[in-house]
């Protein structure tokens, strides 16, 4: 498996977008990024990413529908999904879910703590399809 990593950043705030995208391309990764559920799965389509790092509160279609239509249009492989939420989970980590495993990264969060994520995430055995 060559190459760099292809990441899906969707956050509807430029300012974080534009940071976690510049963040992850000085990292070595291959980022692409939308402001919304809808631009999302267009970009799906097009760079089938390896990973997705999505806010939470994604305007459009929330982050469950994205997944399951992230599920849908990539089948044959399970895309791992980081939502960005505000505030924490109850100390949930990471969820399996249907489709790929879920990740969680508590805004704000700091250059370290997401390049440690998504590393972590890509470095997971993918789930075995159903």
């Amino acid at each position: 498996m060559g190459g760099r990593k292809k990441i899906l950043v969707v956050e509807e705030d430029i300012v974080t977008r534009l940071s976690i995208a510049q963040t992850l391309i000085r990292d070595g990764f291959c980022v692409s990024y939308a402001e919304d559920g809808i631009s999302a799965l267009e970009q799906v389509k097009k760079t089938k990413p390896d990973l997705i790092i999505c806010s939470l509160m994604a305007p459009k279609i929330d982050a469950q529908e994205l997944q399951k239509a992230v599920h849908e249009l990539l089948r044959a492989k399970h895309t791992p999904i980081v939502y960005l939420t505000e505030e924490s989970l109850l100390g949930l980590g990471h969820v399996d879910a249907e489709g790929g495993r879920i990740e969680y990264l508590t805004k704000p969060f700091t250059r370290d703590q997401l390049v440690m994520t998504v590393q972590k995430t890509l470095s997971r055995k993918p789930l075995k399809p159903h």
